[in-house]
């Protein structure tokens, strides 16, 4: 294979050189191109390309972790890229640095950031907050008859001390996890997401050490809210699957779907907070999730990264403009780099802006 490719560089390489070789041109001249060759052959097996990854490149080994055996003894197990490593390259951006060494307010009563409003007053010092995606994609033809045999779960990270205005760049956007969407459902998000959790609890409790502007510092880590469409949320915040049926299958308020035919602002609605989940959740487990509290609450399981100190599972799954723009009208506030509100009106800003 690398020898067709190697065959097929050098004689596009040579033709080049002859059609934009000055009159007079020496051979050696227009052979000035061995030395891309040469670099190339350093790529000729895997294992040197491996290496020149892990080299060359801030490169992460993904850590393989075991779930379980299917019915014939084969391992079944997903990817984990670690996160303390990644985020020990990442703070070597500027743009990264820049932000974890200053304070941020919220900018009066304009909202176009995660640190304005009220949910998030300010960006504190030395923290370096995380935000989490989650979607499922499938490899193979969505269209034929074993779909979904190979749909997989995938778990992204992005850091909100970078400029609003990249951080939906595909380089600022970093893999945390893959896992096929069937051991989800197998074994779920509790026993997937442990070590994750683990990691962000140690993180933000006792930090990384890191280099910040030549000095040795110590940064801790926050997770701030967990976006995605809301049937991949309502999975992994613990949530019912079924927006149709239910007396709440909202994770936003304590409406009916029939009560949301009447409800048009926010404030016609009862939403859910922090005490009403948790009273809720302790309701549950009493009742070891019975049907119809389930039914009652919209809650079907705890919620993995409850365990995390600061993390409100009630307030940190907003909606994600990328997919859903809402069920209910509590459901209507959206975070866009280019979405502002002001006033109580939304508006979408001009490029620049």
């Amino acid at each position: 294979m690398f020898m067709k490719t190697e065959s097929v560089v050098i004689n596009a390489l040579e033709e080049h050189s002859r059609q934009n070789a000055e009159p007079g041109t020496s051979e050696a001249s227009r052979h000035q191109h061995l030395p891309t060759v040469k670099a190339l052959k350093d790529f000729q097996s895997s294992h040197r390309y491996k290496r020149f990854v892990e080299d060359e490149l801030p490169y992460v080994a993904p850590e393989t972790i075991i779930l379980g055996e299917n019915d014939k003894g084969v391992k079944q197990s997903f990817q984990y890229v670690p996160l303390e490593p990644q985020l020990k390259k990442l703070v070597g951006l500027p743009q990264v640095i820049q932000n974890t060494t200053t304070e941020k307010l919220a900018q009066g009563d304009t909202i176009s950031d995660v640190f304005d409003g009220t949910a998030h007053l300010c960006r504190e010092k030395g923290v370096l907050y995380i935000a989490l995606s989650y979607d499922d994609f499938e490899i193979a033809n969505p269209l034929s008859s074993a779909a979904g045999v190979h749909k997989i779960a995938a778990l992204h990270f992005s850091v909100l001390n970078v400029p609003v205005e990249l951080r939906s760049k595909v380089d600022k956007i970093f893999l945390l996890i893959l896992c096929l969407t069937s051991y989800v459902r197998k074994y779920g998000w509790e026993r997937i997401l442990k070590r994750l959790v683990d990691d962000l609890q140690r993180l933000y409790t006792h930090g990384f050490e890191a280099s910040v502007n030549g000095a040795r510092t110590v940064l801790r880590v926050k997770l701030l809210y967990i976006s995605g469409d809301n049937l991949a949320v309502h999975g992994i915040g613990g949530f019912v699957e079924n927006f149709s049926t239910g007396k709440s299958p909202c994770r936003f308020c304590l409406s009916s779907p029939d009560e949301w035919q009447n409800q048009f602002s926010e404030e016609d609605c009862r939403l859910k907070d922090s005490a009403t989940y948790d009273a809720q959740i302790e309701a549950l487990k009493s009742s070891e999730f019975s049907p119809s509290l389930v039914s009652e609450t919209g809650i079907k399981a705890t919620c993995a990264f409850s365990e995390l100190p600061n993390f409100n599972v009630a307030g940190c799954f907003p909606p994600d403009i990328a997919h859903d723009p809402g069920r209910c009208s509590a459901n209507a506030t959206f975070a866009c780099p280019h979405l502002h509100c002001a006033r109580g009106k939304i508006h979408l800003a001009a490029k620049g802006e």
